[in-house]
């Protein structure tokens, strides 16, 4: 059995296929919820920069359509 290695940005694409279970009683749910919670900030404890630089945008790839809406070239006298 081989392993594939995703890259960073691509290792968990969020699916609609996850079931949650319907016959889950609300502590129970509260008691998942809860424990994503704790490992969410476990993970983001240990690696926040990393996560941040993951998740900020590339500037380079930011098309920003606003920018170009107005063709503002006129000379300013100071």
């Amino acid at each position: 059995m081989s392993k594939i290695s995703p890259s960073p940005t691509t290792a968990y694409t969020p699916s609609n296929t996850l079931a949650i279970p319907q016959h889950w009683s609300a502590e129970q749910a509260l008691a998942v919820y809860e424990l994503l919670n704790d490992i969410q900030a476990q993970i983001w404890k240990q690696y926040d920069l990393q996560l941040i630089a993951l998740l900020r945008p590339d500037p380079d790839e930011i098309n920003d359509g606003q920018l170009d809406l107005f063709e503002f070239d006129d000379e300013i006298d100071f």
